[in-house]
């Protein structure tokens, strides 16, 4: 599967950096890839590994997906406005578009 496994929790975190954005890093624990792979089967393989950004401010509600490969660890996330509220999903889009999420992350404004 590629993530940097860890062995007590699944994490996400994103900060802020004021020269370029938000930055996430990520690790996933074994069981949380193995319940990716017992919910996605054989699609794991096809599918791609995301970061799924939501600004949640004002109640917008928009999302965008950031395709991270599978080797990432750390994501430099440049967006299109500062006057917002984020946070960010890492998980697997299949090529049908199914969304699996293994981890959630805090949010940042």
């Amino acid at each position: 599967m590629g993530l940097r496994e860890s062995r007590r929790e699944r994490t996400i975190a994103m900060r802020i950096r004021l020269v370029r954005g938000p930055s996430s890093s990520s690790s996933i624990t074994s069981a949380s890839r193995e319940q990716a792979r017992q919910q996605l089967g054989r699609d794991l393989d096809r599918a791609a590994c995301v970061l799924r950004m939501f600004d949640t401010g004002g109640g917008a509600n928009r999302s965008f997906d950031i395709d991270v490969g599978r080797e990432a660890r750390n994501w430099y996330i440049n967006l299109w406005t500062d006057n917002a509220t984020y946070c960010a999903e890492l998980g697997f889009l299949t090529p049908e578009g199914t969304f699996h999420s293994l981890v959630r992350s805090n949010t940042v404004t």
